[in-house]
């Protein structure tokens, strides 16, 4: 049996009725909040939910963490890269007629030797020492999730993705924030006086830092939206810096918006 993390789920058990059946009762709040009634978005939410059960929160975070056992862990821009790259092929995953969609998604994901989007490192490059609880993890979501898809339908299959998705990554692309936090970092890449920003000097010093590949306004914005883990690697990076990085000011402020203190 496999268990889920963090909710002692274990496939086939009554526990996963259970908990199929309080997710149906989801739809409504999840249609106010811009997953549904389309398929689209169902499935673009869905599909963050899968790469992070399968693949982001995982043994990945160890490989991530100070570099790994080598120094050679992937990178804050390497893993959003691949994040955004899986997350158009698990898209294709879950609109797929094929019963074993997600054991493709699983070998893709457990590929050693494929390089990964935004630098082209390899998962054998990055993984030294984690590789095999990094693979028990995946192959162990991975049962889970075609139990639950056999026993119970595509429809509770997405519903606990979407929840998922929304309990760890909220404002991921592929997300219904996401747009506008697109629109957020290019706005204040122009504009020295947007709330996003700290302070006039957290604009200056972020903005003397950005790498010369950063793609004019139009550009960058339609990049973002529909294939990020195009950008070079030292956009990505400038983008992604922690703190100081337009990326997460963005997503403080649109999360700040969309769901204020005084309604979490």
């Amino acid at each position: 049996m496999t268990e889920k993390q963090g909710m002692g789920v274990r496939s086939g058990s009554p526990t996963l009725a259970s908990l199929v059946s309080m997710l149906s009762e989801k739809w409504l709040d999840w249609e106010r909040q811009g997953i549904g009634p389309d398929q689209e978005s169902i499935i673009s939410a869905a599909a963050v939910g899968l790469v992070n059960e399968v693949w982001r929160d995982s043994p990945l975070e160890s490989m991530h963490a100070g570099g790994g056992m080598r120094g050679k862990g992937p990178k804050d821009p390497e893993i959003f890269a691949e994040s955004t790259a899986l997350h158009t092929r698990a898209v294709q995953t879950l609109q797929s007629t094929d019963r074993f969609a997600l054991l493709s998604f699983e070998d893709h994901v457990l590929d050693r030797h494929r390089p990964w989007a935004g630098g082209g490192r390899t998962l054998q490059e990055m993984g030294h020492g984690y590789l095999g609880a990094f693979t028990k993890h995946v192959k162990g979501r991975t049962n889970l999730l075609m139990t639950l898809n056999q026993d119970f339908g595509s429809a509770a299959l997405h519903s606990y993705l979407i929840a998922k998705a929304l309990f760890t990554g909220k404002h991921h692309k592929g997300m219904p924030s996401w747009p506008a936090i697109v629109s957020t970092v290019c706005d204040m890449i122009h504009d020295g006086d947007h709330e996003a920003w700290r302070d006039a000097e957290d604009y200056r010093q972020t903005m003397d830092s950005r790498p010369h590949g950063l793609q004019a306004r139009a550009d960058l914005r339609r990049v973002l939206v529909e294939s990020p883990e195009t950008l070079p690697l030292p956009v990505l990076e400038w983008l992604c810096t922690w703190r100081r990085g337009p990326m997460m000011a963005a997503v403080n402020h649109v999360g700040q918006l969309i769901d204020p203190p005084s309604t979490r």
